[in-house]
């Protein structure tokens, strides 16, 4: 982070920063995991809950109809089954 002429509010610290020069230092996206993505994507493309698709995934429950298991299917890349 680069220096500037005005200080900080908080006194005691090493480095000096304006509050604007902290704010651009913040990354602009969270990043998150791969698996939240998935999830997420496909819970659009089903038009069900996130929590729909994370109990197929996390606890085997089947999905009701045949085109959402297709589309997890699509999404993973993977011939994904349920024996529920």
């Amino acid at each position: 982070m680069k220096k500037s002429n005005k200080p900080n509010i908080c006194e005691g610290k090493s480095e000096e920063i304006t509050p604007q020069d902290y704010w651009k230092s913040l990354p602009k996206r969270v990043v998150t995991s791969p698996r939240k993505e998935l999830q997420d994507r496909i819970a659009k493309k089903c038009d069900v809950s996130p929590a729909t698709v994370y109990n197929w995934f996390t606890y085997g429950f089947k999905p009701r109809r045949k085109k959402w298991i297709e589309i997890c299917r699509k999404e993973t890349g993977m011939p994904l089954t349920w024996d529920v």
